[in-house]
């Protein structure tokens, strides 16, 4: 058993018991379960049950999120629980809700259970298809995606250099071509930076600022102040999706970029900026699939 998850299996082990309904080699090719048991699967290349053990369960080693309580010893089989909800990892093509396992879902559903499938991996049988049974009417389908690249829009550094951004969901982005400075707020401060509004004089510029997960307001609070003292557009650096401004262009780049344009504004202040509403294909920062 994985360290993370206690290191061992049974009745002094975080994972007390369980039971194995397959076997350790059930798969296409050995479609016989051939049940034990023991549940641990260890970490072999089909190791999903390790995967999902570990989310639920793995020593969270510097976690001091308020109201995180891990809970132990886990029993991995409870038959007197009634379950009000299933969720599965399961899923193949056919993508016809007339479907064995479709129906089965449906049937499921209906006696007011919540199933989640997986949505599964049937892009080769044509763009956004789904497989059986997360497609039944009585399923939750959950996917994720895993692409290189991405459109996004982009704005221009004086030397034309593209720097990507994500749009504010309010108001949105720039909407034409649209040359401006960029002030940078404050490069020295580590939190809150723009919360109480810009600390320098914004009007008819863009302005920029840095994002800390420890900020007290949000993208809104920055953005629309920074409308109000007069800004043109608003920026945030070290961002993911941002409300930002409801009367102004707003937008969220990425750390090295809100970097960048700050060690070009250091070197010239006056440097023009050209903000669009052009799309290119940027690459993209991977994340967890499960």
């Amino acid at each position: 058993m994985h360290h993370a998850l206690g290191g061992g299996f049974g009745p002094s082990y975080k994972v007390a018991f369980g039971y194995d309904f397959v076997g350790d080699r059930f798969n296409q090719q050995n479609p016989v379960p051939e049940e034990d048991n023991d549940p641990l699967d260890n970490c072999s290349s089909d190791a999903h049950g390790t995967h999902v053990a570990g989310i639920i369960a793995a020593n969270a080693t510097q976690l001091n999120t308020t109201g995180f309580i891990p809970v132990e010893p886990f029993l991995g089989v409870a038959p007197e629980v009634t379950l009000g909800a299933f969720t599965m990892s399961v899923g193949g093509a056919g993508a016809y809700t007339e479907s064995p396992h479709s129906i089965a879902a449906q049937r499921v559903s209906e006696q007011g259970v919540y199933l989640t499938f997986s949505f599964g991996n049937e892009g080769s049988q044509g763009l956004q298809t789904g497989g059986s049974p997360s497609i039944s009417s009585g399923a939750m389908a959950i996917a994720s995606v895993d692409n290189s690249h991405s459109p996004r829009f982009y704005l221009l550094t004086p030397d034309g250099e593209r720097i990507y951004y994500l749009p504010g969901t309010v108001f949105g982005g720039w909407q034409s071509n649209v040359p401006s400075r960029i002030v940078v707020n404050n490069p020295q401060v580590t939190v809150n930076d723009g919360c109480s509004g810009p600390d320098k004089n914004v009007t008819g510029a863009v302005v920029l600022y840095a994002f800390n997960n420890a900020d007290g307001c949000n993208s809104a609070v920055r953005c629309n102040r920074a409308a109000q003292a007069g800004a043109t557009g608003c920026l945030i650096y070290n961002a993911g999706a941002i409300t930002g401004s409801s009367t102004i262009p707003s937008g969220s780049i990425t750390m090295d970029d809100g970097l960048k344009i700050i060690a070009i504004v250091a070197n010239d202040s006056s440097s023009i900026f050209t903000f669009t509403n052009l799309q290119g294909i940027a690459p993209v920062v991977r994340r967890l699939n499960s």
